[in-house]
């Protein structure tokens, strides 16, 4: 990410300036409009680019605050001013949101039996057969990542991680007796511990918050039959707006278009409940409350692919729990804790990859990232 300075605005009271950055096709930024504590200002640029908000108190510490992008190529940012002064600018990200197969800002721990991660690419037939992830086309991307720099960043336990492994600088990398960190070389001879090479401690990516969508024009989703059956909700193309979600025994929601919805507070999913994705659909789901509780029978994602189901938890999404057999999709959550887990023996398959504030896996789980996320280029 380069920055370089088109033009300055100062806000009310010349406590703030803005920079954008200068590229082939730089964003163009409004001046701001100013109600304490907060500023508001337009970015118009790339059509569905993700942008990303730093601010320094001094011009040479920037600290990322948040991430902002939207399918518009003109789309409104709210910062709140932090201090009397401070600096602000924004560049268009450079990066893949989704990066690893497990990423957190504090730390991952892997308990029990028989956990895993590797990787395939559900956009190259010789590592997915029609795109869907093939135990005999796997490869040795399940990569695990946290800049946390304190004792036990990472616990491998007696985890099998075909991948490498990175912390932050006075990270440490904890491995059980069993466990494993490597190449799939390494991993398939039966070798224990860290391949020499496979764990850096460089690992100094910051993971922003993300700002709440635009609620403008959206529905609050209705019930509706699709194929003989009944749902509670079915969402068709459009932006939808819920206070909560809770879906219990029977209770199921259709996605057949692609769909925006944000719930402003919790989710519960228990018994037979179930959100179902339709074959050519897409979901992206926008979480603000505290607690998100996704069991049941989850997410059955019947495109087979991770970009079709996109989970956004928002700074007040602190929790996060997964549990079943299965689940294709892409989760940036960095404010919350997230648990993985399986249901006695039976083996969770992730498919997919996982941002959070902090990683737990718990059970007999593999988590398998999918490469084509790298070139996908995801934006909130």
């Amino acid at each position: 990410m380069k920055w370089k300075t088109c033009f300055n605005v100062l806000a009310a009271c010349f406590l703030h300036e803005i920079a954008v950055p200068c590229h082939a096709a730089a964003p163009v930024l409004s001046a701001p409009d100013w109600t304490w504590p907060f500023f508001q200002f337009t970015v118009t640029g790339e059509f569905n680019a993700t942008h990303v908000v730093e601010r320094s108190t001094n011009l040479q510490a920037w600290t990322p605050v948040f991430t902002n992008s939207g399918a518009s190529v003109s789309n409104r940012m709210l910062i709140t001013a932090m201090g009397t002064k401070g600096y602000y600018r924004v560049a268009e990200s450079s990066l893949p949101l989704f990066a690893f197969a497990l990423a957190a800002r504090s730390q991952i721990d892997f308990n029990g039996n028989n956990l895993r991660t590797d990787s395939f690419d559900s956009g190259d037939p010789n590592y997915s057969t029609a795109g869907l992830y093939d135990p005999l086309k796997n490869k040795e991307g399940g990569n695990v990542a946290t800049p946390f720099g304190l004792t036990n960043s990472l616990s491998v336990g007696n985890a099998r991680i075909m991948g490498r492994v990175s912390t932050g600088p006075g990270g440490s990398v904890s491995v059980g007796s069993a466990g494993s960190v490597g190449s799939k070389a390494w991993i398939q001879s039966g070798m224990t511990g860290i391949e020499p090479g496979w764990w850096t401690r460089d690992m100094t990516r910051h993971f922003p918050d993300l700002s709440a969508p635009s609620n403008s024009g959206a529905f609050t989703p209705t019930p509706g039959t699709v194929d003989g059956t009944n749902y509670q909700y079915v969402l068709a193309s459009g932006r939808y707006l819920l206070s909560s979600l809770a879906l219990g025994s029977s209770n199921k929601m259709r996605v057949i278009g692609q769909a925006v919805l944000h719930i402003t507070g919790g989710i519960s999913m228990a018994g037979t409940a179930l959100i179902e994705i339709s074959r050519g659909a897409a979901l992206k789901l926008y979480v603000g409350g505290p607690s998100a509780l996704i069991g049941g029978n989850g997410i059955v994602n019947n495109t087979g692919n991770a970009t079709n189901f996109q989970y956004y938890g928002l700074p007040g999404n602190t929790s996060l729990s997964l549990s079943g057999s299965l689940f294709t999709g892409a989760i940036y959550a960095p404010s919350a804790g997230f648990t993985l887990s399986s249901g006695g023996s039976e083996t969770y398959h992730f498919i997919g990859a996982v941002v959070a504030r902090s990683v737990t896996v718990n059970g007999h789980c593999s988590v398998h990232f999918d490469e084509n996320l790298l070139r996908a280029r995801l934006s909130p």
